[in-house]
């Protein structure tokens, strides 16, 4: 193989100056692996050579220089095989020749002893006989060996008895076995030139293969056809001949040695006209050798460089940095365990925003009731109660519920702000404290007195002396009152359902702040005292996993969920929430209507 010629690639290598082995190859001291590429075409017997160097020229000089040392190579390899096969003929043919000029001695003087010049006509008769079947013997011999492509040498009588090598390429073929390789010989070629201006799968090579497939499959059918048909004629030559030398020992006994030396004479005398002719077809087949191998397509000079592909080079980084880009990011999303959008909170909870309340800056007002209040924070309690409010349209809600996934998000601020902001229109609003674990709207609210909903459950006060008004016109205060260890039952006994009956006949709207959804089973009783429930929700605090917790939570139990509140919203950020604001603070609400809540089954 020419990726094996390790000293083709080096004598091409050396073929240039060191000035020019360093202009185009470097500080190398050999051909560099990246100068040469060798594969062969699959399906074809084209090996194609891709040679590189800094300059075009350079590489198409590198290219031929391979191509041509290899050839010469190749040429020498079969010219030295072919001289080799010449002598080793020549020497065959002097040593027959040797032979014959002893053996035609022999039969000279044992004519001269004898006093017998010739065998009788019938010991002549078989004698003759015998060298045809000798003859004809060889010929089979040879035809098995032109068949399984292993001819030799024509042996002699004593080669054959020592078991000479047999030379190949050194008999006649078959006649149809010769006919066959010349058809195919002349497809292969045929192939070769439609390869110049047809790939390997086209339909006019994949022709010529068929052809050639056939062809080969004649020739080994007729190989076997032919070996079969020549060991046959062997053995009955072999049988036949026996039965002659059987029948020559009845001859008188000078005669046979007479027949002996004349059969000997004829044997080599053919031997020697066979291997002569070889020879001499030898030394005149020097003078037309060929490497074997043939130029299909010369080396050329390719305008654009392989390496470094600028162009290519920069769109691959392209794609690659926008793939790493695509990655990272699904990646950072995958990792990412915040809430961080208003889309990403919709699609957990599977329900919409109904209002988005902005961040505040440290130390700012917490209620809207106070002086001072960012006007944008207001609003957004507004937008809030307005959803409501289109939604009380097709369904009663007196009763609403607000809870969250965990603590610390804001429903305890947002069921205080959006109790004033249902006040402020008109409405008689009653907020209930019923986190019966950490409550937190008595400080919020600053009421004070030290009963609330548990005691009128447990009947230790009435509901009226429980119920306290506040700094508000229309807002009134229900506190938790003592607090219970077994809530759940208590929540969920007929006492307290009672209580918020009264409250929603007394009262336009209740207000119940829960406690988190999160390890707790009050807000599945909750829910199904309250008309709806909304699900409070702190951007880039609130953690998805908890937050689909309690989305599926409230499912579990039926609860009306009529939408989410989205707390902390950083609006300077460009959020896409319900409102947003500019520079000078002017609020604008988003046309999008709210999705009604549906009634629990």
């Amino acid at each position: 193989m020419l990726c094996r010629e390790w000293l083709v690639l080096q004598e091409a290598f050396f073929s240039f100056s060191k000035k020019d082995r360093l202009n185009q190859f470097g500080e190398a001291k050999k051909l560099p692996d990246w100068a040469v590429r060798v594969a062969p075409s699959r399906g074809t017997d084209i090996v194609e050579v891709k040679t590189r160097a800094y300059s075009p020229r350079a590489a198409a000089v590198l290219g031929k220089t391979i191509t041509s040392i290899y050839l010469k190579r190749r040429l020498d390899a079969n010219f030295q095989a072919n001289i080799q096969s010449r002598r080793f003929a020549e020497t065959k043919m002097r040593s027959v020749e040797k032979e014959l000029s002893a053996a035609n001695g022999d039969g000279a003087r044992f004519k001269e002893k004898s006093k017998l010049f010739a065998p009788s006509v019938q010991f002549e008769k078989l004698a003759d006989y015998r060298a045809a079947l000798e003859v004809e013997l060889l010929a089979a011999r040879t035809e098995i060996l032109t068949g399984s492509n292993e001819a030799g040498m024509t042996r002699d009588s004593s080669s054959e008895k020592s078991g000479a090598p047999v030379e190949s390429n050194t008999l006649e073929m078959n006649p149809r076995i010769a006919a066959l390789t010349q058809d195919i010989d002349k497809l292969r070629g045929q192939r070769l030139q439609l390869l110049q201006e047809y790939t390997p799968q086209s339909d006019e090579v994949k022709a010529v293969d068929n052809q050639i497939n056939e062809q080969e499959k004649r020739l080994s059918t007729i190989k076997q056809i032919v070996q079969a048909a020549a060991e046959s004629r062997i053995g009955m030559l072999g049988r036949e001949i026996k039965s002659q030398d059987d029948m020559a020992q009845l001859m008188p006994e000078k005669e046979r040695q007479l027949t002996e030396f004349m059969q000997r004479v004829t044997l080599l005398q053919t031997a020697y006209e066979v291997i002569s002719a070889k020879y001499y077809g030898l030394l005149l087949s020097e003078q037309g050798l060929l490497a074997g191998v043939q130029i299909v397509s010369p080396a050329r000079e390719e305008p654009i460089p392989v390496a470094p592909r600028r162009v290519v080079n920069m769109v691959g980084f392209a794609v690659l940095s926008l793939l790493l880009a695509v990655v990272g990011a699904l990646v950072a999303e995958g990792m990412d365990k915040r809430v961080r959008d208003q889309e990403a909170a919709e699609r957990i909870a599977n329900s919409y925003a109904l209002a988005t309340v902005p961040k505040l800056r440290p130390g700012a007002s917490l209620l809207i009731t106070e002086p001072g209040i960012a006007l944008p924070f207001m609003e957004s309690f507004r937008v809030l109660r307005n959803n409501l409010a289109l939604m009380a349209l097709e369904q009663p809600l007196k009763i609403i519920a607000i809870t969250s996934a965990l603590r610390s998000e804001g429903k305890s601020i947002t069921s205080a702000n959006l109790a004033a902001a249902m006040a402020m229109d008109g409405k008689q609003v009653v907020l209930v404290d019923g986190n019966l674990h950490y409550p937190r709207l008595r400080s919020l609210m600053k009421t004070p007195g030290d009963v609330g909903l548990t005691n009128a459950i447990s009947g230790g006060c009435s509901l009226d002396k429980a119920v306290v008004p506040t700094n508000q016109e229309n807002l009134f205060f229900l506190p938790t009152g003592l607090l219970v260890t077994n809530s759940s039952e208590f929540l969920n006994s007929q006492a307290c359902r009672g209580i918020f009956k009264k409250l929603a006949d007394d009262y336009d709207v209740v207000l119940i702040d829960c406690p988190s959804v999160g390890n707790l089973s009050d807000v599945q009783v909750i829910s199904t005292i309250a008309d709806g429930v909304l699900l409070v929700a702190s951007m880039n605090q609130t953690r998805k996993p908890e937050f689909q917790v309690a989305s599926r939570v409230l499912a579990q139990a039926r609860a009306v969920v009529l939408g989410l509140v989205l707390n902390e919203v950083d609006m300077d950020l460009g959020s896409n929430g319900d409102g947003r604001f500019d520079s000078r603070s002017n609020y604008t609400q988003n046309t999008r209507k709210p999705a009604l809540g549906g009634k629990r089954q």
